[in-house]
């Protein structure tokens, strides 16, 4: 199973991907998909701090509010991943066309800036962030 820090750098070349692709109206589909598994990778992350390795998105779902539902931020990183995750969902299983350019701006430029900066917070509450992550 992958360590905290192949996480973080999953999440981080999945954020490099995001400066490569034609944005947004090409590829808003794939632009939302990979905003949600860098944000996967994130959260996959600070379980690991924890011990925990989810091994599918409901269980990492379950994990994230029980561990963290009382920390201050948690329901605004919630409600940021859920929307990646529908987003991601739609334009997995019912199509491209189902996504937006606008759907794919508010994925980029703030649902997963949402999750990243809560993410870090934990991470550097608990002492574990990484040089490379805290600059992505």
């Amino acid at each position: 199973m992958p360590t905290r820090g192949e996480h973080q750098d999953k999440a981080v070349h999945n954020k490099g991907f995001l400066n490569e692709v034609p944005f947004p109206d090409t590829y808003a589909d794939w632009t939302v998909v990979v905003c949600f598994y860098a944000a996967v990778h994130l959260a996959d992350a600070l379980l690991a701090t924890d011990g925990w390795h989810p091994t599918n998105h409901r269980e990492r779902g379950y994990q994230l509010i029980r561990l963290y539902k009382l920390r201050p931020g948690f329901p605004r990183f919630r409600g940021a991943y859920r929307d990646l995750e529908d987003l991601a969902h739609d334009a997995r299983y019912i199509g491209q066309k189902t996504i937006e350019a606008d759907d794919a701006t508010s994925a980029r430029d703030s649902d997963l800036p949402a999750v990243t900066k809560w993410v870090k917070n934990e991470l550097k509450r608990k002492g574990f962030l990484r040089a490379r992550l805290s600059s992505a």
